[in-house]
């Protein structure tokens, strides 16, 4: 503090240091937040003088005060950018440094895979440059992933760990390794006490509070797991105390997610119930299917503070997940749970996968390390349609066991809201055939009421032709009524595309009449599409149109068959002011009109694209020197 009174006296890299070093003291005292400022200023001064390995030993310090403070984004930029900066200085032993300082925020995020990621890249470069020093720190660290992985070889990776570090003499990460240890043990059924003592005896010692926090921690796990919860509230809420007075929020999350898992508080059942209410009417009030299911998943983990969650839907024999919450350091899950869940129509706990002979094999159980699952089925007409299913590799067992009741009620509320979700999205669907429809029958009846006006106003004799084509169009409005009315899929079939579009042209032809422009249909497509023909000329008869309303009186339009490597297509070209800029890239979307004096585009082109979509095939429009060209691909039938 005397020092930084004097610092404005200093040239910027002398005050850089100064700030640097004044940290370093914050920070050893236990106030990250203060260093933190401070390593924030010497940045600034080592990046404004050109100072670089300064300015990324300082980004390590800085790396490592966020941390410790939570804020995991900034502390994971500061961290890569300091890795950056050492290989551009071919510095590797900076390089080692920083990428364990990475893996050590993976670690705290619980991504488990970055986290040994970057602990393989510091140790190739530590046993290369030998860095005892930086290897014992990341034998500790080996250690902390494996318990956290629930490694099958955890025991004696973290009793490696012990030797190394009492080889060196190296007391704080020795104890460090024991409160793991004691960890490791509990699990497999032996007792924590000898490891957790000499761990926490050695801390107090050496007066390292912010490791003897994290220590506590660690051995709150261990009792935890060895069925001790008063001694793991007792060692929890020290930590807790820590964390809270200096402001350390990962262990005070930690410590807090113990403490519940210890212990219910006097009124938790009463608020665990307005809880359930609270998110079973958010997941309810979600109309929208992909939005209910995505509540849901997110509810499903609030609830019973699992580490993930997945909404499975069955999709015929095929499982689909439609939805997932919490810490993805994998998407995995697994399916060997869901498919019994499903079939068997009720839960599936699981609290010991090793004592599960029936799931101990599975791939995904062995591959991810689960520690427990919990998996209830989804119902929609009393029939199993779904899962929702939650795992932990953290949770100790029984944990998540115990809120099965509360993850039923959710499913059972879900059930219900998945059901009007599907209705709703079934009426929407209906709501939006019916305008396409509405929307798409005007070409068909508007060809047969011109021909019709032609006949009635006139002595005008329809050739065999005209008839046909008044015929045709009927045909085809009653395909589009029937089509709109029927509950399954029409089934596609291979047929001439170059027939049909000649075909469909001719039907066009009373609208191009009465308008006074001709339709120009050139070049050639031989060879077959599949699809529904009437869907197909929907595209046709909706480009058409539009070419009639924005094209001049008198002036052609355009029809090309189109051939290419295994597509077929064709193009409509008209000759009207063409699209604007800003309207191009939007002109598929629903409702989307022009800016020309005539009605816009509307539903039609929008129409057009799915139905394109639907075919596996494209719809592209650009701008002419004169005019717009709309081009249609669609696959071509081989053989």
């Amino acid at each position: 503090e005397e020092a930084a009174a004097h610092r404005r006296s200093l040239p910027t890299i002398d005050r850089a240091r100064l700030e640097n070093n004044a940290s370093l003291c914050w920070y050893a005292a236990g106030d990250v937040s203060r260093a933190v400022i401070g390593w924030e200023r010497a940045l600034l001064g080592f990046e404004r003088v050109g100072a670089t390995m300064e300015a990324a030993r300082v980004q390590v310090n800085l790396c490592q005060g966020l941390r410790e403070l939570g804020r995991w984004a900034r502390a994971a930029t500061a961290g890569e950018a300091a890795v950056e900066i050492a290989r551009r200085a071919h510095n590797r032993t900076f390089e080692a440094v920083a990428l364990g300082n990475l893996g050590d925020i993976a670690l705290d995020r619980r991504q488990l895979s970055e986290a040994a990621r970057c602990y393989d890249g510091a140790e190739q470069l530590a046993r290369e440059l030998s860095m005892e020093g930086e290897l014992i720190e990341l034998a500790r660290r080996r250690s902390e992933l494996a318990a956290l992985r629930r490694d099958p070889d955890a025991l004696s990776v973290v009793q490696a760990a012990i030797a190394r570090a009492r080889e060196a003499g190296a007391r704080v990460e020795l104890a460090r390794c024991r409160a793991v240890a004691a960890l490791v043990l509990a699990r497999s059924g032996a007792s924590p006490e000898q490891q957790a003592h000499e761990s926490l005896d050695d801390l107090l010692k050496l007066g390292a509070s912010g490791e003897l926090a994290i220590a506590r921690l660690w051995i709150a796990e261990a009792y935890l797991a060895w069925g001790r919860g008063d001694k793991a509230i007792t060692h929890a809420e020290l930590a807790l105390r820590f964390a809270d007075e200096f402001a350390r929020a990962p262990l005070a999350r930690w410590a807090h997610r113990l403490l519940a898992w210890s212990r219910p508080s006097e009124d938790s059942e009463r608020k665990t119930l307005r809880k359930l209410t609270e998110l079973a009417v958010g997941v309810a009030r979600q109309m929208e299917l992909p939005d209910m299911l995505a509540a849901l998943a997110k509810a499903a983990v609030e609830l019973v503070d699992a580490e993930r969650a997945f909404v499975v839907l069955a999709q015929g024999p095929r499982l689909e997940v439609v939805a997932q919450s919490g810490a993805m350091d994998e998407e995995r899950l697994s399916l060997s749970v869901v498919r019994r869940t499903v079939s068997l129509g009720r839960e599936v706990v699981v609290t010991n996968l090793e004592e599960r002979g029936d799931l101990r094999q599975a791939e995904s159980v062995v591959a991810m390390h689960l520690k427990a699952v919990l998996c209830v089925p989804l119902f929609q007409d009393s029939q199993p349609v779904g899962a929702l299913y939650l795992d932990s590799r953290e949770q100790p067992v029984g944990a998540l066991g115990n809120q099965v009741v509360l993850l039923q009620a959710l499913a059972a509320h879900a059930s219900v809201a998945l059901t009007n979700a599907r209705l709703t999205q079934e009426i929407q669907l209906r709501a939006r055939r019916a305008r396409e429809v509405a929307h798409d029958l005007r070409n068909p009846l508007s060809g047969i009421l011109l021909l019709a006006e032609e006949v009635v106003q006139t002595d005008y004799a329809l050739e065999p032709r005209e008839a046909e084509l008044l015929v045709d169009g009927a045909r085809h409005a009653l395909q589009l009524v029937e089509d709109s009315l029927r509950s399954e899929v029409v089934s596609p079939v291979s047929f001439s595309w170059e027939d049909a579009v000649r075909r469909w042209v001719t039907a066009f032809q009373p609208q191009a009449r009465h308008a006074g422009v001709a339709l120009e249909l050139s070049g050639s497509a031989p060879g077959s599409v599949r699809g529904v023909p009437v869907q197909l000329r929907r595209v046709l008869m909706n480009l058409l149109s539009n070419a009639l309303k924005f094209g001049p009186p008198d002036a052609p339009i355009q029809i090309r068959l189109l051939a290419g490597p295994g597509e077929l297509g064709l193009s409509v070209q008209d000759q009207g002011p063409g699209l604007p800029v800003a309207l191009i890239e939007r002109v598929f979307e629903p409702g989307i009109q022009g800016p020309h004096t005539v009605e816009g585009y509307g539903l039609g082109l929008a129409i057009a694209r799915r139905i394109c979509e639907e075919h596996g095939g494209r719809i592209q429009v650009e701008n002419l020197e004169v005019g717009c060209r709309f081009t249609v691909w669609l696959p071509e039938q081989s053989g």
